[in-house]
């Protein structure tokens, strides 16, 4: 045993900076931090289409993120004032005041709005949506001609 301690007594740990240097971000750590995000993240990236094209006021879209987290057996445990911070944060340009907050998404298409996510944060959205890390999303508007449309009518 005596030996055992004077092995360590004599060691050198200078190359070591324990303490000092940041912890390195593992895809273990990573994958945990993105289990953590907050419900009403999570709502705005797997649900986008219930928000383009609408003007949400802030305590509607507080009571959906609850509904939303209870629904999917989630954490609801978040404050008005926690959720409000970090949906600012994230829709800074398009939140509006006048009678309270509103979220003003009306000029978004669903594509638009997932593209304005990707932006946002580009790894969750990838992690989110199960695609690979070097997948390159397209945000293009599907769009349906008269002539399919009739075809599907007939």
């Amino acid at each position: 045993m005596s030996e055992l301690y004077n092995y360590f007594l004599s060691y050198d740990n200078s190359k070591y900076e324990i303490g000092v240097d940041r912890v390195i971000m593992t895809a273990y750590k990573k994958q945990l931090a993105y289990e953590n995000t907050p419900a009403y993240t999570e709502m705005f990236y797997k649900e986008p289409g219930l928000f383009a094209g609408q003007c949400i006021s802030s305590t509607h879209l507080l009571d959906m993120a609850k509904d939303y987290a209870k629904k999917n057996y989630l954490s609801s445990n978040f404050t008005m004032t926690m959720f409000g911070t970090h949906t600012k944060t994230l829709f800074t340009d398009y939140v509006k005041r006048s009678n309270g907050i509103k979220y003003d998404f009306r000029d978004l298409s669903t594509s638009q709005f997932k593209e304005h996510l990707y932006k946002k944060d580009k790894d969750y959205y990838l992690y989110i949506n199960n695609l690979e890390s070097d997948y390159e999303p397209t945000f293009e508007e599907k769009v349906v001609e008269k002539e399919e449309e009739n075809a599907l009518d007939a």
